[in-house]
């Protein structure tokens, strides 16, 4: 006969009653489905209990091997007052009949461990399934007003979720299925089973209190503070991201106390529009890395002021080209000349032409940094911005996110 090994009755010794009556239901269904009687009812009460036992939180294999617990000691009854005639009889041999019956208790056995595993299996997945759904409502409830600035006890409370003192926030952006910004949206059948793997990554790194509201271009991400190891540890996000999505993710990370988390997440969003815009590497960026480009990119008079320096050689392109070169070798006027086709005097001449026509010295401290953030402040006024904190197209999709909408 069948049996349990000791692990798995181990497993059931401390099971919820739920669990208790399908192992005792499934003994039962044995000699029921012998003596001919119609089990259908049963075992759609079983489904129900299986149903039942995902919010005890009882995972599915432990209910089948309740099922098969059951199945197992519904045939050792069956079998056992055969064998004990036959011991009884001195006989060593089993009757013919009480074989026959046993067989046909093993094959009705089988049917029933067959039924019952799918319809059980069928009702756990479909009400795990509803509670899934029913956490991610919760998660989008607290991550929406946590980044909207209008969360308060009684919602936290509602949505089952402990709200953290403070918060690594994070704006990511990323395309799924390998589509691009400006694109259609992608179906929600298509995005939808990267989204939940997402979601799964967060919570088994970060625990069940990982908040975050993404669609299929991006969002927000909120962590707890006390569950994330430092940076390192949200560069690896970062990579495990990239893997899910199969593309490369950009993101800019700020850490915020819960009251500022509505503002925290305004800005790095804000700087992850400028990363885009600068054209910038695709990564997981700090927020403190990246503070000069956010503040010098903010609109303003002083961010046109610092463009403004640059308008004295607009009408000499090889003066502008040969500046942004320039800089890009970090002075070095060999490699300049090199990259320019020209001879390293015609770089000094050219220098010297920029320092007449703007006043500045490129070649001074003061003068690099000055042209350095005049051409940061320009690409951003040029770029293919935003028009607007809504957007347009993949921006408009992740500002929506951002906003809690």
């Amino acid at each position: 006969m069948p049996t349990i090994s000791s692990n798995e009755e181990n497993i059931l010794e401390d099971a919820p009653d739920d669990v208790a009556f399908i192992a005792r239901k499934c003994c039962e269904l044995v000699t029921c489905a012998v003596d001919g009687d119609d089990v259908a009812r049963q075992v759609a009460h079983l489904g129900a209990a299986a149903a039942a036992d995902v919010q005890s939180g009882v995972p599915i294999s432990k209910i089948h091997y309740a099922v098969r617990d059951g199945l197992a000691r519904g045939l050792e009854q069956l079998a056992a007052p055969r064998l004990r005639r036959a011991v009884q009889s001195g006989s060593q041999t089993v009757q013919l009949d009480d074989f026959r019956d046993f067989v046909d208790g093993v094959n009705r056995a089988v049917d029933i461990l067959s039924t019952v595993t799918t319809d059980i299996t069928t009702d756990y997945l479909r009400e795990f399934c509803d509670a899934i759904d029913e956490h991610q409502v919760a998660i989008r409830t607290a991550t929406s007003a946590l980044v909207s600035g209008t969360l308060t006890s009684a919602m936290a409370r509602e949505c089952g979720i402990e709200i953290a003192e403070s918060y690594m926030v994070i704006a990511v952006e990323f395309s799924l299925a390998g589509r691009h910004r400006g694109s259609a949206t992608l179906p929600a059948t298509s995005a939808r089973p990267a989204l939940r793997r997402i979601r799964a990554r967060l919570a088994s790194r970060y625990g069940a209190d990982a908040l975050s509201w993404l669609s299929a271009h991006g969002g927000t991400v909120l962590l707890p503070t006390d569950f994330v190891d430092g940076f390192d540890d949200l560069d690896e996000l970062a990579a495990e991201l990239a893997a899910t999505v199969r593309g490369p993710v950009a993101a800019v990370a700020l850490q915020a106390e819960c009251h500022m988390v509505a503002v925290a997440t305004e800005q790095v969003h804000q700087l992850l529009d400028t990363i885009t815009v600068l054209g910038y590497p695709r990564r997981l960026y700090r927020f403190e890395e990246m503070s000069l480009e956010y503040q010098l990119t903010r609109p303003g008079p002083a961010r046109d002021t610092l463009a403004a320096l640059l308008e004295p050689i607009d009408p000499y392109p090889e003066l502008v080209e040969t500046l942004r070169v320039h800089f890009a070798n970090d002075g070095n006027r060999k490699q300049t000349a090199r990259e320019l086709f020209v001879h390293p005097n015609t770089v000094d001449h050219r220098i010297k032409r920029i320092t007449r026509l703007t006043g500045v010295d490129p070649s001074s401290v003061a003068g690099v940094w000055r042209y350095r953030s005049a051409f940061l402040a320009r690409e951003y006024s040029e770029g293919r911005r935003p028009a607007t904190a809504g957007a347009i197209g993949a921006w408009e999709g992740r500002a929506r996110v951002r906003r809690g909408n």
